[in-house]
């Protein structure tokens, strides 16, 4: 019998937004509680959300990608489509 990392998980686009809104909207309170002062360093909020832009940048040039050979990319188990 395979384990779930074996057999892979397949992530549609809705499932990754549910995931990331999840993210996001406790992202603060985790952060609040592991290191509660990180929160009152502007310079980190700044950075926190220029990675945030950065990733939706990424995400939105990874959909139409594709690799040399014509495949689709291979973003660890899961296929970019």
């Amino acid at each position: 019998m395979m384990t779930m990392s074996e057999a892979g998980m397949a992530l549609d686009d809705a499932d990754l937004r549910r995931i990331g809104d999840y993210v996001k909207g406790h992202m603060y309170g985790w952060l609040a509680e592991v290191a509660p002062n990180v929160l009152a360093v502007p310079q980190i909020l700044e950075r926190i959300e220029r990675i945030e832009q950065q990733l939706v940048v990424q995400q939105h040039e990874l959909k139409g990608a594709t690799r040399v050979d014509g495949g689709p990319l291979q973003c660890g188990r899961r296929p970019v489509r």
